[in-house]
């Protein structure tokens, strides 16, 4: 389990929006704190916009109004990001991925050393008697598969 198990379930490109998108809500909690009366340090504001990614909260709370509503607006949006990354992680590493090697019926015929079982009179089983009188090609597929 490497660094590709936890970053496969966002793309490159949601990564770096992911990562603008802290940049940019930095530099809205700097501004909301440097129009307001608390000082604003670039720094500090940094680390402030990564805590809100990590769910951590900030250090102050802001006193303005606007101020609070965009602290609540990135934290939301922060919310929803890691929501969406935790349940693509979770699915990212409970499927797996099969790669046959055929691509249809027609190729499943012509590859050997596979066979197909369905259920005794259900709808995979007639699909192919159905389809014996228009088509020669799944008739044959299912008396070499099938049978």
């Amino acid at each position: 389990m490497g660094l590709q198990t936890f970053t496969g379930p966002f793309s490159q490109s949601m990564w770096l929006l992911t990562l603008i998108f802290v940049m940019v809500s930095g530099l809205f909690i700097w501004i909301c704190k440097h129009f307001g009366t608390e000082s604003a340090d670039g720094c500090l504001v940094m680390f402030d916009a990564y805590g809100f990614f990590c769910q951590q909260g900030a250090s102050s709370t802001p006193i303005n109004c606007s101020g609070r509503v965009v602290y609540l607006s990135i934290l939301v949006c922060f919310l929803v990001i890691a929501s969406v990354y935790s349940g693509a992680l979770a699915s990212y590493l409970t499927v797996t991925k099969v790669d046959l090697p055929f691509q249809n019926l027609y190729e499943l015929y012509h590859h050997s050393s596979y066979r197909v079982g369905t259920l005794p009179a259900t709808m995979f089983e007639d699909y192919f008697k159905v389809l014996q009188f228009d088509n020669p090609k799944p008739s044959l597929i299912y008396l070499y598969l099938l049978t």
